[in-house]
């Protein structure tokens, strides 16, 4: 059982820079708040304060946090002072990549799982000639990971899964990474699993690597599937201690309400505090013993629908079951056998 953060290697930054977003996505689950912004003086003293079992990682996210007018700077300090920055960013940010890309060591771009969803929901016109800029940039700039993000919902249909196919290949071929993710919030979320099943079967047919992407499936599942007691994760979001605008430490990267210190606190004390509590009871009868192979983070599962609760926690232990199906179906991994 994990109790001190130095037993995984240090915790990293997670700084909301920004609390407000320029798009409407129909199923975001964030409470969003126009102009609230962190302030360069309020950064750098969380960056400042991080004691020696920080491993230096830090993540811009929002809200949009390209709208702060400092994050450029903010980048800057950062990377003079040796820290590794990703930024989770939507797609109507990179119209200016070339000005700001360079800056980064990651970018995370948010799109929808087609070209067409894309255009509406992102209000983007021109996505073909937004793509070749992004490619070009990856061309100029070789050292920094670029990955693009997709949500499942209900908006996407079983006949959607080959264009899926067809664009993540694409963007895979000129080195951009894709993420598929499960939707967490409430709205446009498939309300039978039964049909969700369907889409996620299709899925599989189609692309058997994007299918692993989207439950979950990776070499390192079976390490954790035989070692039950490993639920950092649960509690930290990624071994990440979050902040949000103010520079108050919250538990979970969506949940603005629990604050729990801030960047004046010990680090290390604060986030082996969160380590060590349990935030949702229900969860320790769940199947899914280890919560690393749980995407539900806690602040986020409270403030669903009692029935989108319900929902998306059966649909969490079928996932489970998809990835010990592929476990028991393939040749031993290391540390793993029969």
């Amino acid at each position: 059982m994990i109790t001190d953060i130095r037993d995984i290697g240090g915790y990293g930054l997670n700084l909301l820079i920004s609390e407000f977003c320029n798009l409407k996505c129909p199923y975001c689950f964030q409470k969003t708040h126009p102009y609230k912004f962190m302030k360069f003086k309020t950064f750098k003293s969380i960056l400042d304060s991080a004691d020696e079992n920080c491993n230096k990682n830090i993540i811009f996210f929002g809200g949009e946090p390209t709208l702060n007018k400092d994050f450029i700077d903010m980048a800057k300090y950062a990377k003079y002072n040796n820290w590794k920055i990703k930024i989770n960013t939507n797609v109507s940010s990179t119209y200016n990549i070339h000005k700001w890309g360079k800056y980064f060591d990651s970018i995370v771009i948010s799109i929808e799982p087609t070209i067409k969803l894309t255009k509406k929901i992102r209000k983007i016109d021109k996505f073909e000639l937004l793509m070749n800029d992004i490619k070009n940039f990856k061309i100029e700039n070789p050292n920094v990971l670029i990955s693009f993000s997709m949500v499942m919902t209900d908006l996407v249909q079983v006949e959607d899964v080959k264009q899926m196919v067809r664009l993540r290949k694409h963007l895979l071929n000129h080195g951009i990474y894709v993420n598929i993710l499960e939707n967490l919030g409430d709205n446009n979320n498939w309300t039978d699993n039964l049909q969700w099943w369907f889409f996620v079967n299709e899925m599989k047919e189609q692309d058997i690597e994007m299918y692993k992407e989207y439950i979950g499936y990776d070499e390192s599942f079976a390490d954790g599937f035989l070692n039950p007691g490993n639920q950092y994760l649960y509690n930290l979001d990624g071994a990440y201690l979050t902040f949000d605008t103010n520079g108050n430490i919250i538990p979970f990267d969506m949940n603005f309400d629990d604050k729990i210190g801030t960047f004046k606190d010990n680090y290390t004390e604060t986030i082996n505090k969160i380590i060590n509590n349990d935030y949702i009871s229900n969860c320790k009868n769940c199947m899914i013993q280890n919560k690393e192979h749980c995407s539900l983070h806690p602040g986020v599962f409270k403030n669903l629908k009692k029935e989108t609760q319900e929902l998306l926690c059966e649909r969490q232990r079928m996932m489970y079951m998809m990835k010990k199906e592929l476990l028991e179906n393939r040749e031993p991994l290391y540390g793993y056998q029969e």
